[in-house]
């Protein structure tokens, strides 16, 4: 295939081989855009014809789309050359397969990525990273193609996102010590953009290091009558305490930015086979400021999202903290959980939400929310609204269902990967499963009895794991007091690991006990064919689930429904090797046929 570049960062563009190729029509334009809008992902036919046409299909839609991608693809290749394309045509629409630097916008949000790493290390560098990433914009974005309603706002996300990397840029170079040479530069950006509390706040400061107390104090009176007269509110928390920084003449104002001390948690053991998950999570909260991480109890996710937060909480100004919701029952409880990452000194009162919405508004800041399930109604109407007023504000939820709130992006956390199966041993690389379980037995078992151990023996332990962290973490934890053929035959019983435990959070002292929360949080029709889908232990078709569980209560027709269900609540997933497919974590289905 040939290489081809693509470029929306700016009027859409192709290059193939080095040369740009002219694609006239503007319908091959819309559909190529909105190809790489969702690059890598597969486009169904329905919403193609909806966006290309704005709602108007016409008739034969399906006819008249086939014979645009054809026209597409003769396009990309040039000169009637017999070769493949990235178009490709995959159930139920089409997809383009693109190179890692093939999209500029990839590239942009990958550098941007990792320049947020270095800010707190290496301000300087961070700086000629973004700096380099914002040349990749030619103006404004998708510029040729504003005739499509969802490139417009395609283009809008990516206007707002190169403003965001200008102001992680000057937040760089302010960490590395500029001051006065900045001034100029953010005077401009703000008579564009003149409620953006984020440059008032930098020009406050570099007014401040250019020995110009008294002009840093004029601006902030200046953002202050913008934002009063013109919006009705007040300047943030955060602006009014570097107005008093500079009325007091702080000293540290004066030095490089100094990181703040982190909030979050600190790593107890190391995180392995999560490095492709951190870096798919990171480039989302780029380009969304709500990232929900869905999965099963015991998955991980809350590691994950702790793990993403460690990496990029350098780009946040006010840092990242960690809400857990474990304990909250309702409304009022999930509300002063966060009002105490809010940073919130007076009383709670009655409605505290208007008081933590003020306290993080103009606040840089990232939220990891944990564990929403059994508050997700409360969750999914208060994180909205706090994002909407705090527009500095990122959140990170995990859950075992979605928000399924708008500017929600889901990612699914998948298991580790296991063997291929338990009896065969062969010369492929051992697991991410087999590579936690040994990584965790390093602390509980001596080098020599490791040295004993069979390859066979490891790959059942983690076949038998299914992929959760949780599971491997309580058998590796068994270490102590089994061999690991010992162990084999222990979770040949399928109740053994479900309930042993160990010290700690409540809910995951035992694998049963966290499967006992998920299963708690499912209506009686729910559990009962969750029940009966312990029967398929190699996976399922929604055919044969209702052939084989639709009695007793469960009709037919609300199988499909009810499985929806069942992976939505991230107790049955959809497996992504086949298609139309369902499967149960081994762990999952061992404790669904114990409740049989």
């Amino acid at each position: 295939m040939a290489e081809y570049d693509f470029r929306i960062l700016g009027p859409l563009e192709v290059a193939r081989d080095g040369e740009l190729i002219d694609i006239r029509s503007q319908q091959q334009r819309a559909l190529l855009c909105l190809l790489l809008i969702n690059a890598d992902a597969v486009v169904s036919t329905d919403v193609i014809l909806e966006s290309i046409w704005d709602g108007d299909p016409p008739k034969g839609g399906a006819s008249t789309l086939h014979v645009l991608v054809a026209a597409l693809r003769s396009s990309l290749r040039g000169n009637d050359e017999p070769v493949p394309t990235p178009v490709t045509t995959m159930h139920p629409g089409y997809k383009i397969v693109l190179d890692s630097h093939s999209l500029d916008s990839a590239t942009f949000l990958q550098e941007r990525s990792d320049a947020l790493r270095l800010i707190a290390t290496d301000p300087q560098l961070a700086s000629q990273k973004l700096t380099a990433a914002l040349s990749l914009f030619r103006g404004e974005p998708l510029a040729n193609v504003a005739y499509a309603s969802f490139a417009r706002a395609e283009a809008d996300r990516l206007s707002e996102l190169r403003l965001s990397a200008i102001a992680d840029r000057i937040d760089a170079e302010l960490a590395a010590g500029g001051g006065g040479e900045l001034v100029a530069e953010l005077e401009s950006h703000l008579s564009q953009h003149p409620y953006r509390e984020r440059f008032w706040s930098q020009l406050m400061l570099a007014l401040y290091r250019d020995d110009r107390q008294a002009d840093a104090l004029a601006a902030y009176q200046r953002a202050r009558r913008r934002l009063v007269e013109e919006l009705g509110i007040e300047p943030s928390e955060a602006m009014r305490e570097l107005e008093e920084k500079i009325l007091l003449q702080d000293p540290a104002l004066k030095s490089p930015l100094v990181r703040r001390e982190s909030d979050l948690p600190g790593r107890i053991a190391s995180v392995i086979g999560r490095e492709d998950d951190v870096v798919d999570v990171e480039r989302l909260l780029l380009q969304t400021r709500l990232v929900t991480l869905v999965g099963s109890g015991g998955i991980g996710k809350t590691t994950l999202a702790l793990e993403c937060a460690r990496g990029i909480e350098a780009g946040y100004r006010d840092g990242a903290s960690l809400v857990s919701l474990e304990t909250a029952e309702n409304r009022a409880e999930v509300i002063a959980a966060i009002a105490r990452q809010a940073l919130l000194r007076q009383p709670m009162q009655a409605d505290a939400w208007p008081g933590v919405v003020d306290a993080l508004r103009g606040r840089r800041k990232l939220l990891i929310i944990d564990n929403c399930e059994h508050v997700i109604a409360e969750v999914a109407d208060l994180v909205p609204s706090l994002l909407r007023a705090c527009h500095e504000v990122s959140v990170i939820a995990t859950s075992r269902e979605p928000l399924q709130v708008a500017g929600e992006a889901i990612y699914i956390v998948e298991p580790l990967s296991v063997p291929a199966s338990e009896d065969r041993v062969d010369d492929e690389e051992p697991s991410e499963t087999e590579a936690l379980f040994v990584d965790r037995a390093e602390l509980v078992v001596s080098e020599e009895r490791r040295s004993q151990w069979s390859r066979r023996d490891l790959r059942r332990v983690a076949f038998q794991l299914g992929g959760l962290p949780l599971a491997v973490e309580l058998a590796a934890a068994r270490l102590r007091s089994h061999t690991l053929e010992q162990l084999v035959e222990a979770l040949s019983d399928r109740s053994d690991l479900l309930t042993y435990g160990k010290r700690g959070n409540q809910r995951q002292r035992t694998l049963k006990a966290t499967l006992d929360w998920s299963y708690d949080l499912l209506v009686p029709i729910e559990q009962a064919l969750l029940r009966r889908l312990s029967v398929f232990r190699g996976g399922w078709d929604l055919e044969a689930a209702c052939e084989v569980c639709a009695f007793d209560g469960i009709e037919e027709s609300e199988c499909e429904t009810l499985i929806d269900r069942l992976v939505d609540t991230s107790m049955v997933a959809v497996d992504r090797k086949a298609f139309c497919r369902f499967r149960m974590l081994v762990p999952i289905r061992q404790y669904s046929a114990m409740l049989l």
